[in-house]
């Protein structure tokens, strides 16, 4: 029932979200899934053979923590050629660049996961210097 009674959230926030709750659902092929425990988790794809790019987490000897990003395909032994992975810290500079491109410095304050989350739709990446990057809307 429609505007039954006062809503908790707006009928806007509902809708994004039934978008998302859509989106994640159509991941669900096989092995591939949707886990969201990174910002661009579902959101890289390979430009070689059209791939979801996996995260990789590695801790390093002095503690730090190194994300990357690899092809799934070539992750799994499977043929791509696209098989090198890329750092989670250059595919964020690439999308943090191009949105001072597009949008200026309106989303300067906002985090690496709230771009991903609000702005970012999907990142294609052929190389690691050749990166497709689109934005929802855009």
């Amino acid at each position: 029932l429609r505007d039954h009674h006062e809503p908790i959230i707006s009928r806007e926030i509902f809708e994004k979200v039934q978008t998302e709750l859509a989106r994640r659902g159509s991941m669900r092929r096989g092995k591939e899934r949707y886990s969201g425990c990174y910002g661009l988790s579902g959101k890289v794809f390979c430009g070689r053979c059209g791939a979801v790019f996996v995260a990789r987490r590695k801790i390093r000897q002095d503690g730090s923590i190194y994300l990357a990003w690899r092809c799934g395909k070539a992750a799994g032994h499977k043929e791509c050629k696209n098989s090198r992975q890329i750092g989670n810290q250059l595919i964020m500079a690439r999308i943090r660049k191009e949105v001072k491109l597009r949008f200026g410095g309106k989303m300067d304050e906002l985090s690496d996961e709230q771009i991903c989350r609000i702005a970012l739709e999907k990142v294609v990446i052929f190389d690691a210097e050749q990166m497709e990057i689109c934005f929802k809307g855009y």
